[in-house]
């Protein structure tokens, strides 16, 4: 946990209460007391400082300073639904690199018993996303949506608020021709598409075509979906960094 992060309803007065787990990380592995400083975040608000103000067997209370409004990267992630235990892995990584948004969906390789999982209650996916924030130090966590329709998702993208413009978006493939290239920003919204780790099926890959989605690779190595989402974003933000520097 790198970043404290509260939900602005959990403050009472400025002051936020960490319980549990994140209280016992806070003490054995940050190793802070009573007065000490941390890394504090407000969904929605941003992140700075807080201060110790008491520490108790049962709880420890942060008083929240000033924070510092923070633009997420505009990356919106569609992601065919992975085994259920690679799904908090996922949540958490995408997260951790300030995803804006996640679309779980149905493919023909992705097994129906998966959308039974009680992974996919909305508070088992929002103490994941909560997770991957502390981890990366976001003050921001991605919304969700879980659709069980391909065909209906695929051909309604357009009217998404969350796509992005069709020459910014991308489906990977791990036969496509091209990689990724500068300049790419992520200032701007950036729909990626990941598929089952057997693949999108021919037809899947037509659908995305007719959406305007742009196939392409990472390199040769084939990678399970999380590792994937991972190292596309690292990439990414490597690419974003590097725009208007010269060499």
């Amino acid at each position: 946990m790198n970043l404290l992060l509260f939900r602005p309803e959990e403050l009472d007065q400025g002051v936020g209460t960490a319980r549990g787990e994140r209280a016992a990380h806070i003490r054995t592995v940050l190793k802070k007391t009573v007065g000490d400083s941390l890394k504090v975040g407000v969904l929605g608000r941003g992140k700075g400082l807080g201060e110790i103000i008491s520490d108790t067997p049962d709880q420890i209370r942060v008083r929240v300073g000033e924070l510092e409004a923070v633009t997420p990267p505009q990356v919106h992630l569609i992601v065919a639904l992975p085994r259920p235990l690679a799904l908090s892995r996922l949540l958490h990584t995408s997260a951790s690199f300030g995803v804006r948004h996640i679309d779980l969906i149905r493919a023909w390789k992705v097994p129906r018993s998966y959308f039974d999982s009680p992974r996919l209650l909305p508070e088992r996916i929002n103490a994941d996303l909560r997770l991957g924030a502390e981890q990366g130090g976001q003050s921001s966590l991605p919304t969700f949506a879980i659709h069980e329709g391909f065909r209906s998702f695929v051909e309604s993208i357009d009217d998404s608020p969350n796509a992005a413009a069709p020459e910014r978006r991308f489906v990977l493939d791990p036969e496509a021709p091209r990689t990724f290239a500068p300049p790419l920003r992520l200032n701007a919204p950036l729909s990626l598409a990941f598929g089952p780790e057997g693949g999108f099926i021919p037809s899947e890959l037509e659908s995305f075509d007719r959406a305007s989605f742009s196939p392409v690779r990472l390199g040769p190595a084939i990678l399970t979906t999380e590792i994937a989402i991972a190292a596309t974003l690292a990439q990414l933000a490597l690419l974003d960094s590097w725009a208007g520097v010269s060499c």
